[in-house]
């Protein structure tokens, strides 16, 4: 099921964590636990709710391992650096004794939560997918997976040690945590039944509920688990050469530039990868202010309204920049604008398994080359967090004319329509843009196919699988 949720894709700045694979494949397997529902593997639908798990996945160093010594330690043990503030653990682990799978189950809920899901509770009142997470277990053998990639947590302010159920425990606060609604973390450590448990809570939950739930949890062993075979310890080391060499691929696309055949100008048509949609923008124009407008038109006008000022410009917000790394170069106040673009699509198929064809494009970062090149930027910028300014999260539309699926049980379905081969739709996208950004945009329909900047293993095979862009000039 397609989603998109503007709440849920507020980005969390300031680079909690400094991730290597293995943590961000775990992200994958347990963003369930922390945002709701997994969305659709959508390079701008989920890219930004995955830096926004990335902040609730506690993060590991494997220092060494030690092999018969340590019966008497059992399964492993933990030490920890703490440098400025950054926070990491080191695991020994006892391959004598074998890794468990384990079950977490809380006895009572505490008083003012709801069960939303397994492992996510709400807090009544504070606003939905808003409470505390319990992560999957971390077992030996998961450390084990860890020990090539240092994890980092970064930008702690304070790390209150404690004993619960017998289990040594953290809990770690970050700095700024208000300004950037930061939430707070619990890690407890069991070496003698071989497992170390994570608590999240989202930011403004009280360190005590995280207590009375921890307190609460019985954790079970289920099972056995395995160290990863000499094979699979191979075929990591395979995946991260690998990685590192899609990363080279990236640098030389981006300093290439995008292929003047995949930069589709107005009044001619886009299509997908696959061939099945076609999307021509037939004109585009930037907006000082929107009048007139239907509210249904919006996919949450209760988004919008806040920021509109009574002659329908909009309102200034806090923007921060954020250079190719994730760190704050600058922050400061900007009034942004409208983007109103017309589009025509054509259905050319009718392969889809539901008939649910993409209507939307996003708004791709760009800049240019040193010899004037369109290309992808590796900069951001994005709203303070503690604004909740929600418009240009992954370069969205607002609002779209000739939406069918407005009713409540369909609306995240929005910017999807039902379309067999021949049929056409002409309709109207709005995105909020800032002044400085709409020199030149790129924008990309469909755009969750499209992996091939990041996944590609050689620029050969990047141009094959690259999707066109539509570019527009003020």
């Amino acid at each position: 099921m397609r989603e998109y949720q503007n709440r849920e894709m507020q980005e969390v700045l300031g680079r909690d964590l400094e991730m290597s694979d293995l943590v961000k494949q775990r992200i994958e397997d347990t963003y369930r636990q922390i945002g709701g529902k997994k969305k659709e593997s959508n390079r701008f639908f989920y890219g930004t709710a995955r830096r926004r798990v990335a902040a609730a996945v506690v993060c590991m160093v494997i220092a060494g391992s030690t092999v018969g010594v340590m019966a008497s330690r059992g399964f492993f043990e933990k030490s920890e650096v703490q440098t400025g503030d950054s926070l990491s653990y080191t695991f020994d682990i006892n391959y004598d004794l074998t890794p468990g799978t384990y079950e977490v189950s809380v006895n009572q809920i505490p008083d003012g939560y709801v069960e939303r899901e397994e492992g996510k509770y709400d807090k009544e009142g504070a606003g939905e997918n808003h409470g505390i997470s319990i992560l999957p277990i971390y077992n030996t053998a998961e450390l084990e997976k860890l020990s090539t990639d240092i994890n980092t947590m970064c930008k702690v302010k304070d790390v209150t040690k404690d004993t619960i159920n017998g289990m040594e425990t953290d809990i770690v606060t970050l700095e700024d945590a208000e300004k950037y609604l930061r939430g707070t973390y619990m890690f407890q450590f069991n070496p003698m039944e071989g497992y170390v448990v994570e608590i999240y809570a989202d930011y403004g939950i009280p360190v005590a509920d995280m207590q009375e739930f921890a307190k609460n949890m019985t954790i079970t062993r289920t099972g056995d688990a395995i160290f990863a075979s000499e094979d699979e310890k191979q075929q990591g080391e395979e995946d991260r050469a690998a990685q590192e060499t899609r990363g080279q691929v990236k640098d030389q696309l981006i300093a290439d530039g995008i292929p003047q055949e995949k930069l589709v100008q107005v009044g001619s048509e886009a299509k997908n990868l696959g061939g099945d949609m076609g999307y021509t923008v037939t004109g585009y124009e930037f907006l000082d202010h929107i009048e007139g407008l239907s509210e249904g038109d919006f996919f949450h006008y209760e988004d919008v309204a806040p920021w509109l000022e009574a002659d329908g410009s909009l309102k200034s917000y806090t923007r921060q920049h954020l250079d190719a790394d994730g760190e704050v170069v600058s922050e400061e106040r900007v009034t942004p604008q409208f983007l109103k673009v017309n589009v025509t699509a054509h259905c050319y198929s009718d392969q889809s398994d539901d008939g649910s064809m993409p209507l939307y494009a996003a708004i791709v970062p760009s800049t240019k080359t040193e010899d004037g090149k369109v290309t992808w930027s590796m900069e951001r910028y994005a709203s303070l967090p503690s604004e909740q300014f929600f418009l240009e999260t992954d370069g969205m539309p607002i609002y779209m004319t000739s939406a069918e699926n407005v009713a409540d049980d369909s609306r995240h379905e929005f910017f999807y329509r039902n379309m067999k081969a021949g049929d056409e739709i002409s309709y109207t996208l709005l995105y909020v843009i800032d002044p400085d950004q709409s020199d030149s945009v790129l924008l990309q329909f469909a755009c969750g196919a499209d992996g091939s900047l990041e996944n590609s293993d050689s620029v050969e095979e990047a141009y094959e699988t690259m999707e066109d862009y539509v570019f527009l000039e003020n």
